[in-house]
């Protein structure tokens, strides 16, 4: 896979450390970053570590409210189609017409995986998401 918009979306799910937050529900906005990444194709034996350039945080908006996904890697906002809210996790999904993306967040702890993937392969990245700073 290239480093592409598809980035946006892996990453764009990605993680924040730490949150006082006694249980995350949707409720709020939330701010996330990814703590790490690999890009899988279907020809390579095991996933490469995948190392976003470092004059872009990995730090992603999820807008509840909005269903969006705001992302520095793109500049438009991923749509969120479908979210499952259960006891135990946040479980978002979207697409595009060239990919499409999953992100669950734990709800007790904020721990966050995205899976996107497209027509050459797909990427999974690992964080924690926190309260989105007001302002």
């Amino acid at each position: 896979m290239n480093s592409s918009p598809w980035v946006a979306c892996v990453l764009g799910l990605g993680l924040v450390a730490g949150d006082a937050r006694a249980e995350f529900d949707g409720s709020v906005p939330l701010a996330c970053m990814a703590a790490q990444a690999h890009d899988c194709l279907p020809d390579a034996e095991q996933c490469r570590p995948f190392n976003p350039a470092a004059d872009k945080p990995a730090v992603f908006e999820i807008d509840f409210g909005a269903n969006v996904v705001r992302s520095p890697f793109r500049a438009a906002p991923l749509q969120v189609l479908q979210v499952a809210n259960n006891g135990e996790a946040i479980v978002l999904q979207g697409m595009d017409l060239q990919f499409a993306w999953s992100a669950l967040i734990k709800r007790a702890t904020g721990a966050f995986t995205i899976s996107v993937a497209d027509r050459e392969g797909a990427y999974v990245a690992f964080g924690k998401c926190s309260e989105a700073k007001k302002g």
